[in-house]
This record gives structure tokens, sequence and C-alpha cells, in this order.
């Protein structure tokens, strides 16, 4: 009950702060997702809008929750004279989300938007955890991994087939409570930047460069777009890759499928909790979480203005190991190019299937 406060306490403040504004983009990266704008005719020069033809409505609000079945965990942990491994056993997984998004400015050659995201991943242990000695172990089982994320958006059309997107987004990611909070100076900081061309309503794309976190650390990727709707609007592509990749299929006006993959992850900071002592190191510790997950989305109408997503997938653990800081910064690794060091401790975590539902008002 305490979870569904939380969740209802965020929506809350997101609502308020939102009742004067009209439009929307999507959340978290989907950067197609906007609301279309009025193409001016005539003298008045054009500008190509930020959707293609055949999307879903762009969500305002969206509450929702993912079951993630059981699966196993195997920790290392590092010791002066060899690497032990523990296995343990996943339960299960609970992932709540809020999230809402909305327009501070929105004009035919401008439009930038504000939005926030709060999960909060709970793990149920198969063993007695009060009997296991490994920190990660109990550190996980005594608190949920919670994530506040903010982030502003701007889609900027340059002329009727060229435009700029970019996003700025910092992440409050740790073990922390409500009722005890991590330092500010923990918070992740993450940034997209895209140049692309929209040669007519049915298709967009462009190419660009992201710092991100998806990976589980820090890390400089490289951006591909492809939004693009078939002729008779019944099917097309989703794609901001390695973000995400969906194949679409109109089954109605109303009700869309989606078939595909996401990319996501984060650095969160582990903290002491309770009587729980994670290990006594002098620099804070990371747990890198990256998650690939493959999906098959329903996205269907409910009343007015609200709608509900099913989806049905299976989960892939890209990376989940607990890492070190050196001299108050973390490592950059950039997938073993820039440095091959070691982790603090590494641990693999199987594959789970997976289950959920959310809620979303749209835009009219």
């Amino acid at each position: 009950m305490k979870k569904i406060y939380t969740l209802l306490g965020f929506l809350t403040i997101f609502s308020s702060a939102s009742l004067a504004q009209t439009d929307t983009t999507a959340v978290e990266e989907d950067y197609s997702a906007y609301e279309n704008m009025t193409v001016q005719e005539g003298s008045i020069k054009t500008y190509c809008t930020q959707k293609v033809l055949g999307q879903a409505p762009a969500r305002l609000i969206g509450v929702g929750y993912e079951h993630q079945f059981g699966h196993d965990l195997t920790t290392g942990l590092e010791t002066e004279s060899a690497t032990d491994d523990e296995n343990y056993r996943f339960q299960s997984a609970s992932v709540f989300r809020a999230e809402a998004n909305f327009p501070v400015i929105s004009r035919n050659s401008f439009i930038f938007s504000l939005g926030g995201i709060y999960t909060q991943t709970s793990y149920n242990f198969k063993e007695n955890v009060s009997e296991v000695s490994h920190p990660l172990v109990r550190t996980l089982d005594a608190s949920a991994l919670r994530n506040f994320q903010v982030n502003a958006t701007l889609f900027k059309p340059l002329n009727a087939k060229t435009f700029i997107l970019a996003q700025v987004l910092g992440e409050y990611a740790g073990n922390w409570k409500a009722s005890s909070l991590q330092p500010f100076g923990r918070t992740k900081y993450s940034a997209i930047g895209v140049i692309g061309r929209k040669p007519n309503d049915r298709k967009m794309w462009g190419l660009g460069i992201a710092r991100t976190f998806r990976a589980g650390e820090l890390n400089y990727i490289p951006l591909i777009m492809f939004n693009y709707s078939s002729p008779n609007l019944k099917s097309g592509t989703e794609i901001l890759f390695p973000a995400y990749a969906y194949y679409r299929y109109n089954l109605s006006a109303q009700s869309i499928l989606r078939v595909g993959m996401e990319l996501e992850g984060t650095s969160f900071n582990l903290r002491n909790v309770s009587d729980v002592t994670i290990l006594p190191v002098q620099h804070p510790l990371e747990l890198r979480r990256s998650e690939i997950k493959l999906k098959a989305m329903w996205d269907v109408p409910l009343k007015n203005f609200w709608r509900t997503q099913i989806a049905l997938g299976y989960r892939i653990m890209y990376r989940y190991n607990v890492d070190q800081e050196v001299n108050g910064k973390e490592m950059l690794r950039l997938f073993g190019i820039l440095s091959d060091a070691p982790y603090f401790f590494e641990n693999k975590v199987g594959s789970a299937v997976t289950a959920g539902v959310i809620f979303n008002l749209v835009s009219p």
C-alpha cells in the first residue's frame, strides 16, 4: 500500500504542475511521439511536423506495473585469495512506474517540453535473506531500487524537411528512501542530439549522438532514428536505436500492436540501509544495471482520452555489476575500448519472462 501511495504522490505532483498545458511529447526518449503541428501554407515559411502519420496519440500521464517472473542471480565477490561465486533465486521482481510529460512552449517552429518518470524495482528472494551474508543480496532485499528522472526535450524544425531534436535529463537513482535521501550530488546527467530529415508526412530519419547510462554505465554512443508509415498507414516503424526499435501494426484506427526491443538501464548508488553494511570500502559503490527487453505491446482505447497498453516480453540482463568510483569519478570504459579494468565485483542475472500494463491519459 505504501508503494501505491508513493506512485499517487508523484502523479499528483506532475498533474498539478501542468493544468494550463495542452500539448505533450512521449516520455523517456520516445522522441518521435509528439503532437502534430499544423504546417502553414502559402508565402509563410513552412515547418516539418514532429510525428509521422499513423502513430498513437502522445501520452500526458501514465501509471503502470511490470512483473518479472522467477530468475537466477549469481553474485561474485572479490577476496584477497579468490573470487567467490554464490547462487540465489529471485522469485520475482516488481516494477512500478509513474510518468508525466507536458509542453512548456508549443509553436509551429519550436516545441519545448518538460517531463518526469519515477520507477521502483523491488526484488523477492526465494532464500531466507536473514540467513544470507552476501552484502548485495541483503541490500536488494532491504530496499528497492528507485529512480526519479526529470527531462527537458526540444524539437526544432529548421524548415519543411529538416529538424533538430535535443534532450537533457537527470536521474536520481539508488536504493534511497523518501525518509533517507542520498546526496543530490549523486545525480546522473544524460543528453542526446539528433539532426534529421522528413521528406514527407510518412517518413522521418536522423543521425545523432548520446551521452547515456542506458548500458548501465556512462557511454557515448551513436543514434539512428527512422520513423515510417506505409502508404495505407497500416504498418510502420518507430526506431531510435539503440534506445528502442519497434515494428508497428495498426489493427484499427484506435488499436495498435508493436513488436520490438528496448534498452533500459542506469547506474544506481548503493548505500548502507538499516543494519545492512554493503562493503567496508572508502569510495561510493554503484550498481551498473542494463536490460534488453524484447516486447509485444497492444495499445487500445478505454474511455475518452484514457488508453491502456498491455505488454508481454522477455528480459535479458545485459549488465548487473557493482563498481567503485576512482577519485570521486566513475570510470569511462566505453565498452572496453578505453579501459578493460575489472569491476569491483561482477554478477550474472538470468533472463525472465515479463508481463505488464500501463494506463495512459493521452492528448486530444
